[in-house]
């Protein structure tokens, strides 16, 4: 919309801005030209608000218009809908770590059911990707190219066996489909994770 020599770099600060995680990364300056002048805003990780966004303009029944078919909306969560137990030493910093981690997984769960409630309700289709809690060794914040590319090669493998995607609407099957990591170790996919099938929206 912006267009002029500036529009790259902008896109380049907002995507940047996206994954700017509070107190591990820098905000994102970006300047803004307003009405009232110039000014600056400092712009953080959508997920501070909320963990993602489907605007309510796609969700709208389409598939009654003739030769078009129900709107599909596909969500990525980058992360799990679930936390094991775990052992937590009592420090400041590892209390609130836990429970900022433990307020956003809430938060996206929730987020989740409520955007797939009003999909259905308006004739769309939501289907969701979560990791599984049995997905290995796998820290917040660990974006080392090695552990990225095991992530995204375990992503293909269970897309590529049918098993990456689960239907909000639908029951997940008790017939176990696994992917494989990197390592050789079995492990199950999205669709085939207990918690997921626990706490999905039927």
């Amino acid at each position: 919309m912006n267009g002029g020599p500036n529009a790259k770099a902008l896109f380049r600060d907002v995507l940047v801005a996206s994954a700017s995680v509070p107190g591990m990364f820098p905000p994102v300056i970006i300047r803004i030209q307003g009405e009232q002048g110039d000014y600056s805003e400092a712009h953080v990780d959508g997920t501070t608000t909320v963990p993602f966004l489907v605007p309510s303009a796609l969700l709208h029944a389409t598939g009654e218009v003739a030769g078009h078919s129900p709107p599909e909306v596909y969500v990525i969560v980058d992360g799990r809908l679930g936390q094991e137990p775990t052992s937590v030493q009592l420090r400041f910093r590892t209390i609130v770590s836990r429970s900022i981690s433990a307020g956003l997984t809430h938060m996206t769960r929730t987020t989740l059911e409520l955007t797939a409630t009003t999909a259905q309700l308006q004739g769309a289709s939501l289907r969701y990707s979560a990791i599984p809690t049995a997905y290995p060794d796998l820290a917040p914040f660990d974006f080392r190219t090695s552990t990225m590319r095991s992530l995204y090669q375990y992503g293909y493998e269970c897309a590529h066996t049918g098993r990456l995607w689960v239907a909000s609407q639908a029951a997940v099957t008790d017939h176990p489909h696994h992917g494989e990591s990197t390592s050789g170790q079995r492990i199950g996919c999205p669709a085939d994770d207990d918690y997921i099938a626990r706490f999905a929206v039927r």
